[in-house]
């Protein structure tokens, strides 16, 4: 069943951008931490996507349709840096969460992470993409709730009993044919 989740978890972050994105992570780190803070979907947010007051963690969301590595890298030094502004530099935690369908972010993204945690040694500096967040999700939530965000799309149907064959055991199998056509 946690495959079928993860799959179903899978189709809605690959499908939402945007706001519609920011406003979904949102949902999601409201149930990874109850303590977590959604900002006001509005321009000119201080570069505070979301907040964790107890930690001064900030959250930033970046989800575009299609984006470019250099954009991010630009949107992290200036979000970053409005942050530190909005909370009078009173940032300890600064998490980028990004829609890459890969989870991985560019040269020019790492290397503007890099350099914001050069400069700023004291703040813990992080991003987080479509595993990672999975990741979290399923250590810190339970399968009930999972099912329940992440239910059937209309027309699947539920799976049930023997006939289910874990994903990684699929991959196998077909790791394996290749294997017996090559050699």
């Amino acid at each position: 069943m946690i495959d079928v989740l993860r799959m179903r978890y899978r189709v809605q972050f690959l499908s939402l951008f945007g706001e519609s994105f920011q406003g979904w992570i949102a949902g999601l780190l409201e149930q990874i931490d109850p303590r977590f803070t959604r900002t006001r979907l509005t321009r000119g947010d201080g570069g505070l996507d979301g907040f964790a007051i107890y930690d001064r963690h900030v959250f930033q969301v970046w989800g575009p349709r299609r984006g470019k590595d250099s954009d991010l890298a630009k949107k992290i030094t200036s979000d970053f840096g409005k942050a530190m502004h909005t909370l009078d530099g009173g940032v300890q935690c600064w998490t980028l969460i990004h829609n890459d369908p890969e989870g991985a972010l560019g040269k020019d993204s790492l290397a503007a992470i890099s350099e914001l945690t050069k400069a700023h040694p004291q703040i813990t500096i992080d991003e987080i993409g479509i595993d990672k967040l999975w990741k979290a999700l399923k250590g810190a939530v339970s399968i009930e709730r999972l099912e329940a965000l992440f239910p059937p799309s209309p027309g699947e149907e539920e799976p049930s009993g023997p006939s289910m064959i874990p994903l990684e055991d699929v991959r196998l199998q077909r790791f394996d044919a290749l294997l017996v056509r090559h050699y």
